[in-house]
């Protein structure tokens, strides 16, 4: 019996690198999901899984490291005190060896608390807070070290953070700590309708989106609604400091100077500006100029 379910969410982005790879290259990933805390992931089951991914043109994986927020802000890293990290690492060099890349998204497990997602995760106090902030960064340098030690291809520093990530100089300092570590490409995935609100993504080389958008109220629809819902789906996102777009001719501007409706079209190219420094970094994304998790 298989206990790794892997059917939980497709990588459909997808972004090349900053000039390391040609435009047409594309992740087809899959995020490799399980039944526990991860222990599965270093199974021998696993190795088959990805055997499997592989024979059906995935080419790219992703594992979610959990920590337990407590309601008092606090961050429970790791499944116990002293917990091996094998269950990380392990796939991630499994994934290499069969020429894979491999993308690490740490989760907060919210269950067990009056927390219902990771969309809710929100406290009343400053002091909860900061506990909140400086636990995350803590654990979150903790995982971007153990992705650096397999190389792993893409680092996310969090997901769908609805309140959190409204302290955007927090995030910041987490980014700067992680990339202190950590010398891959470094994301954020914002959920479908908050990306707009995201201040921070020139901190970061590609911006996530997890994109649930809303395709239909149909409760049966056909492959043929669902396909015409998606191209024609127009998000409209203001410009935000330091982020611009330059669009191929197919493409409309995602982030302007004004605030623009866009599809996501295939090859938009965007140029990020991080304010402080002025240095400017190309990146290219094919397919839906977004990243799913």
């Amino acid at each position: 019996m298989r206990l790794v379910v892997f059917f939980a969410a497709v990588a459909t982005t997808i972004v090349s690198s900053f000039g390391e790879q040609p435009a047409s290259s594309v992740y087809k990933g899959m995020t490799v999901s399980c039944q526990t805390w991860g222990i599965e992931w270093q199974m021998p089951e696993m190795e088959a899984t990805l055997d499997e991914l592989k024979s059906l043109g995935v080419n790219s994986i992703a594992i979610h490291p959990y920590a337990q927020i407590r309601e008092d802000g606090h961050v429970a890293a790791g499944r116990r005190s002293g917990a091996s990290t094998t269950h990380i690492t392990t796939p991630l060099r499994w994934a290499h060896e069969r020429g894979m890349a491999a993308m690490v998204i740490p989760h907060i497990a919210y269950w067990g608390t009056k927390f219902s997602w990771r969309g809710e995760i929100n406290f009343a106090t400053p002091e909860e807070w900061d506990r909140f902030f400086t636990d995350y960064e803590t654990w979150i340098v903790q995982m971007a070290t153990l992705a650096q030690a397999e190389h792993a291809e893409i680092f996310c520093v969090g997901l769908e953070f609805t309140y959190p990530q409204k302290y955007d100089e927090r995030w910041r300092k987490i980014i700067a700590a992680v990339r202190a570590v950590y010398h891959g490409k470094v994301t954020y995935g914002a959920n479908w309708n908050e990306y707009a609100d995201v201040k921070f993504w020139n901190a970061l080389d590609y911006i996530g989106v997890l994109a649930y958008f809303p395709l239909t109220k149909t409760t049966d629809p056909s492959a043929a609604e669902i396909s015409t819902a998606w191209e024609g789906f127009r998000p409209c996102s203001p410009s935000r400091d330091g982020v611009r777009s330059r669009s191929h001719t197919e493409s409309a501007n995602i982030h302007g100077d004004e605030s623009t409706c866009s599809t996501f079209e295939a090859r938009t190219r965007t140029r990020a500006r991080t304010a402080s420094t002025g240095v400017e970094a190309e990146k290219t994304s094919t397919s839906q100029r977004n990243a799913s998790f």
